[in-house]
């Protein structure tokens, strides 16, 4: 009995043929990847751009409240020095200031461009040069030197006098066990000439 040989077909494709196909499929199936792709970069690209416009927007709020915040800045008066005082204040209050010669600042005293500062009517600041709690008030350039030189100056050198003598007056009796060092003997001696102070 004879063995029957399997039927064998054979293709006829060409193998270059083949490889082109493989070629043109990749190809393809590249372009519909990138196609894909394209989509998903563009969205991710847009959040970004909205991301880094909330932040900026954020920031620009965040620094219009600062400069909500801070006071303007008063413009000389000729032969006046200018300062904003608050109503609030425990210790340091306007009624003491006006005591020491200081007088309210007022629309007429300043440029136009700060009338908007003006307060409004039937308000503890009608009149008056304020901005929330703050009042613009002026003192003449004389007593405000007067005032410098006391606090900044004399009293300072009266205050180390007064250590000076104190200390002196212990070493003297014993009190204490201590060398003074040679610029004690300098504390309390006012300088040749007193600071200017700029109004």
């Amino acid at each position: 009995m004879t063995e029957e040989t399997p039927l064998q077909f054979h293709s006829h494709k060409s193998p270059k043929k083949e490889v082109a196909m493989t070629d043109e499929r990749i190809r393809r199936d590249s372009a519909a990847d990138t196609s894909a792709r394209q989509p998903r970069a563009m969205e991710s690209r847009d959040r970004t751009e909205d991301r880094q416009n909330s932040d900026d927007e954020a920031m620009k709020s965040f620094i219009a409240g600062l400069d909500a915040e801070v006071l303007p800045t008063l413009p000389k008066i000729p032969g006046y020095h200018v300062v904003w005082l608050s109503m609030t204040h425990q210790t340091d209050s306007i009624h003491r200031r006006q005591k020491m010669g200081y007088q309210p600042i007022k629309p007429e005293d300043l440029p136009k461009e700060f009338e908007h500062l003006t307060g409004p009517k039937g308000t503890k600041v009608e009149g008056l040069i304020s901005c929330n709690e703050m009042v613009g008030y002026k003192i003449p350039e004389r007593l405000y030197r007067a005032i410098m030189t006391h606090f900044h100056h004399t009293r300072p050198i009266e205050t180390e006098e007064q250590i000076r003598m104190t200390l002196e007056s212990a070493v003297e009796q014993e009190a204490v066990e201590t060398e003074l060092g040679e610029g004690f003997r300098n504390l309390g001696l006012a300088p040749k000439q007193a600071p200017v102070w700029d109004a």
